[in-house]
């Protein structure tokens, strides 16, 4: 594919069962959630259901490769593995996972962090939310709704303003406005995705998933 931009799959939505407050797209295969209450769910392709996981959280990310990181209401990190959540030392609102070797995280002073060999190591701007492609991209929307990129290791503005973002890769970033509306993001611009959301999950393979005001959930079909 080269460069070329990573296109969201389908024209429509369908409304999937369930509610959520939280979405998360790794890929078709790995869809994590987190309902009103906190609680965790995963997405059974097979048996087109959810299934509950252990634990409760505010925040979840999960990898195209499987690799899913949550944070619960004490601000502990946690990543999911066989044996179920092991805790990370630090401590975020907000997590955002590209692979396995890709993981950031902001505080609640708003600080971004990468986990680096077993440890956080401190990136400079703050940020309220934060979004990372498996390519290793890394985006971040802050207080003011201003969106921005890591390249060359410093941050550039984009065009735009954002309350939410999530990442697939470097060319292809889905957000949502203060109003709800969804944006995809190409590599050049921003283009309107019909429909209204408070958070949207996209993954290297086009899936893309949305959450409502109302906690109904959608796949863009």
């Amino acid at each position: 594919m080269g460069n070329e931009a990573i296109k969201p799959k389908g024209q429509n939505w369908a409304q999937i069962p369930g509610q959520l407050r939280i979405i998360s797209v790794g890929s078709r295969e790995h869809i994590w959630g987190l309902d009103m209450m906190g609680s965790v769910f995963k997405w059974d392709n097979n048996r087109n259901c959810w299934e509950q996981k252990p634990g409760q959280a505010v925040d979840i990310s999960c990898a195209h490769d499987g690799t899913c990181w949550a944070v619960n209401q004490a601000q502990e990190i946690y990543q999911w593995t066989s044996r179920g959540w092991e805790k990370k030392p630090g401590a975020a609102v907000k997590i955002a996972v590209g692979n396995q070797r890709t993981v950031y995280a902001v505080n609640a002073e708003g600080d971004i962090y990468r986990w680096v060999v077993h440890k956080w190591e401190k990136y400079p701007g703050k940020a309220i939310d934060i979004g990372c492609g498996a390519d290793g991209s890394l985006w971040a929307v802050n207080a003011a709704g201003e969106i921005y990129t890591y390249e060359s290791n410093r941050w550039e503005q984009v065009a735009g303003s954002l309350r939410s973002i999530e990442v697939a890769a470097r060319d292809s970033v889905i957000g949502c406005n203060q109003m709800g509306q969804i944006y995809h993001w190409d590599g050049h611009t921003w283009t309107n995705i019909p429909g209204a959301a408070l958070e949207c999950g996209l993954g290297p393979d086009g899936e893309l998933w949305a959450v409502n005001a109302e906690g109904n959930i959608y796949r863009r079909v």
